[in-house]
């Protein structure tokens, strides 16, 4: 866990876990998939691996994650996270079914200040980085759509009872 800092000083915060763990945990096996596309693909194997992570020194956090079922796939559809998190939780140990955004932002909010600040590629993160800079852009794209959305269904239920509403909009509609 670190933040990527790109050159122009802005950062994200990003998940890279090794796909040998034994450089980041000792541990001599291959174990699952921690580090690949698929960490959840096996959910119950992806919780034995997240609790051996925590509870290595190596790994300093209390908190750690498995994303990615579907892989390739065009779709994929499973109600088996929400079971898996139910059957692992116990009074030691919460399994959480996260939207990755839920984990990250508490992540953050518990590891922000002792994070370490990078700029370098661990191997595939080339196109990794890429996509995590663009988050905050993409969602603010998004809200400012939804936003418009929202102008529009108001001004579409107005316009319909006052034919006259707006009219002196029309030029700005039609450069639009």
């Amino acid at each position: 866990m670190f933040w990527y800092k790109g050159l122009d000083d802005q950062k994200v915060l990003m998940k890279w876990y090794s796909v040998n763990p034994s450089m980041i945990t000792n541990r001599k096996e291959y174990r699952y998939n921690l580090g690949n596309y698929l960490e959840a693909s096996h959910q119950g194997n992806a919780i034995i691996d997240c609790k051996e992570l925590m509870n290595d020194p190596v790994y300093p956090f209390g908190l750690a994650a498995a994303f990615g079922k579907g892989g390739d796939d065009l779709k994929t559809l499973t109600d088996n996270f929400p079971k898996i998190a139910k059957e692992k939780t116990d009074k030691d140990y919460e399994v959480i079914v996260s939207n990755e955004i839920d984990f990250f932002k508490d992540f953050e909010k518990q590891y922000a200040a002792t994070l370490p600040s990078e700029t370098v590629s661990y191997g595939s993160t080339e196109w990794g980085n890429s996509f995590a800079s663009l988050a905050e852009v993409s969602a603010s794209v998004k809200r400012g759509i939804e936003k418009l959305r929202a102008a529009e269904a108001l001004y579409t239920l107005v316009a319909l009872k006052d034919k006259t509403f707006a009219a002196d909009l029309s030029t700005q509609k039609e450069k639009a």
